[in-house]
């Protein structure tokens, strides 16, 4: 936005703004569409892992196990952090 305000043609100070709230829309959805099959992904895991609780202790799994639902947990994460970067520039370009 400051680019645009150095510039004296206000066609660009009025139709950047909506430019990029346009691109930024496009963007949140699909993070957010990502971020969430990435949820379903971790507590499909952790569900399934649950579920089989003491068959996995019996064969000594657990370990890893809980190794692959902290795996997911990173992964979810850092799809989370596309979305919420997403976030933060709706807020500075002012929705």
């Amino acid at each position: 936005m400051v680019l645009f305000l150095l510039r004296s043609d206000t066609n660009l100070f009025i139709a950047g703004p909506f430019y990029g709230a346009g691109l930024i829309a496009k963007l949140i959805s699909t993070r957010q569409r990502l971020w969430g099959d990435a949820t379903q992904k971790r507590l499909g895991v952790t569900n399934s892992m649950l579920r089989d609780m003491a068959s996995l202790k019996m064969m000594g799994l657990n370990e890893v196990v809980g190794e692959t639902v902290q795996n997911e947990r990173v992964a979810e994460t850092k799809k989370m952090e596309k979305w919420a970067w997403i976030k933060v520039w709706q807020n500075v370009i002012g929705k």
